[in-house]
């Protein structure tokens, strides 16, 4: 089968045409009629193929493979015949108009939540768009319904890495990639899960690291009894590695250089 010209690109309102089959084989779900021109709109980027008629012969799907658009038809046609291609334009007008709506839609809501359309799908009746707005699109969210200007981004924000110095145990060549989740239970208590990936450019890192993760305990009304306890350390498993020394504080050590700010070491 020889690539052909889309005529759904070049024209795409148009209703009937002529072409002339150039192949047609036998497959599972119809004969796979190529033409060597077509108003047909193969399945793709969400949005399901046109249906109509080629040569009175019904098409029920097309789908696009290595540059040939097949029509999928109840009938053969045989290559060299010319024939006259109708559209269902109910069906493709009412999907020209819903995936032109999904791309208005989109562009408003990831510019307004920053955040990316990742999925589309056109059904008969449903259409459903997938974003990754997560944590970002919800905080954006709630920043436009609810914020006031005292909580505008800082215009500093992010900040400059700063070496601490030797003053706050801090080492140079290293970083820390770290999440959090909050775990409670039905009570409101439970416990925060931390998880640390240690990062460096160093040929020769060291063996032996501790990280240190801060938080603000302003909200904790009895400080003294958040404990600490390690649940896995990836170090461990690594033949290079003999593993960490596991919870250095497990009760928190107050930060004396900001208020209400405590630190466990591991």
């Amino acid at each position: 089968m020889e690539e052909m010209t889309e005529r759904f690109y070049r024209e795409p309102y148009c209703r009937e045409f002529q072409a002339v089959v150039t192949a047609c084989e036998k497959r599972k779900n119809g004969w796979a009629v190529a033409l060597d021109d077509t108003a047909f709109y193969p399945e793709g980027g969400g949005q399901p193929a046109d249906h109509g008629t080629l040569h009175g012969i019904a098409v029920t799907d097309v789908h696009e493979k290595d540059g040939i658009v097949l029509h999928y038809a109840a009938a053969p046609l045989a290559p060299g015949t010319s024939v006259h291609g109708g559209i269902d334009w109910e069906r493709r007008f009412d999907h020209m108009q819903q995936h032109s709506g999904e791309h208005i839609i989109s562009g408003l809501i990831c510019e307004r939540f920053h955040c990316d359309n990742v999925g589309f799908h056109l059904g008969e009746k449903l259409v459903t768009i997938d974003y990754n707005a997560a944590f970002v699109g919800a905080a954006a969210g709630l920043y436009h319904f609810y914020g006031k200007d005292t909580d505008k981004i800082d215009v500093n924000f992010p900040p400059e890495d700063v070496y601490q110095g030797d003053d706050e145990n801090g080492g140079k060549g290293y970083w820390v990639e770290a999440f959090t989740v909050d775990d409670p239970t039905d009570d409101g208590a439970g416990c925060t899960k931390v998880s640390f990936l240690v990062r460096t450019a160093e040929p020769a890192p060291a063996d032996q690291i501790s990280v240190r993760y801060y938080f603000d305990a302003s909200e904790i009304k009895n400080i003294g009894l958040v404990k600490a306890n390690q649940a896995y350390d990836q170090s461990e498993s690594e033949d290079r590695a003999a593993g960490g020394d596991g919870i250095i504080t497990e009760t928190p050590v107050k930060y004396d250089k900001k208020d209400n700010t405590y630190y466990i070491e591991n």
